[in-house]
């Protein structure tokens, strides 16, 4: 998500002035019902996990048998045997046209003015239904509070070992960035803040 916000310096702005508004509007208090009034933030959330979920799949064991359509002309029809384990690329799904407008655009908007989207089940970044992951909210809100403290403070740049576009580690279970993630943090000239940052320019992986 740093990464991507600093590749895309205008809607790291946009984050930036919807926490300064609710910020100035709390009295300086991040507030769990104040995270959550942030609309934008949640789309930002939202589309980076709709690019890259944590997840690259996940997995069901079929509890019925179900006939699934055949997957191209002429080919004949796939059927699901009760107690088969299904894998599900949620990847692909995110980022399939027929799903998501141009898809492999970072585009917050996207969830900012369609919220149908985050209950469609072509959005799963933490699965779905009754057992979906039990920690997505606490996980959301933990993401929420990481960069409220960082964006009220400081902004995230490129640095000179970035690498852009984004490359991903091969071989690897989770999602890795090639060689890290380097991003520059340089403070803000002004901002509402509400939180003890280091005031000087630091480069992290």
């Amino acid at each position: 998500m740093a990464h991507l916000l600093a590749e895309n310096p205008d809607v790291q702005e946009k984050v930036q002035q919807e926490i300064d508004e609710t910020l100035k509007n709390n009295n300086g208090e991040l507030t769990y019902d104040a995270i959550h009034e942030m609309k934008y933030l949640d789309a930002v959330i939202n589309e980076t996990l709709r690019l890259y979920p944590i997840a690259a799949f996940i997995d069901r064991m079929c509890a019925k048998d179900f006939e699934l359509p055949p997957a191209r002309p002429g080919d004949k029809p796939f059927t699901i045997k009760t107690g088969m384990n299904i894998w599900v690329p949620v990847t692909a799904i995110h980022q399939d046209p027929k799903y998501h407008e141009n898809p492999l655009k970072f585009d917050p908007d996207r969830f900012y003015e369609n919220k149908t989207i985050t209950n469609s089940s072509a959005f799963l970044p933490f699965g779905l239904g009754p057992r979906m992951c039990i920690g997505n909210r606490f996980a959301l809100t933990e993401m929420k509070v990481l960069l409220c403290h960082i964006l009220a403070k400081c902004s995230i740049k490129l640095a000179p070992k970035t690498i852009t576009p984004l490359q991903f580690e091969k071989g690897v279970f989770n999602v890795t960035g090639e060689n890290g993630f380097w991003l520059a943090i340089e403070p803000r000239k002004s901002s509402y803040c509400f939180s003890t940052v280091s005031a000087s320019a630091v480069s992290c992986s």
